[in-house]
């Protein structure tokens, strides 16, 4: 099942946005371990980030 991440910007009169890939897109990851490891050193991590999953109704907390 695929993960995505959203990050919450809200805070900083932002929004919602998701991690994307070299090419623009979502970015997907195979499980919510992999999002962690992306997010463990992405710039945005300073931000309330969550791993959610495609499939099925799971979200957590980065």
């Amino acid at each position: 099942m695929p993960w995505i991440i959203l990050v919450d910007l809200r805070e900083n009169n932002g929004h919602f946005v998701n991690i994307e890939d070299k090419h623009g897109n979502i970015a997907q990851f195979e499980t919510e371990q992999d999002a962690r490891e992306v997010m463990r050193d992405h710039s945005l991590n300073v931000f309330p980030c969550y791993a959610i999953s495609v499939d099925d109704d799971e979200i957590s907390y980065l």
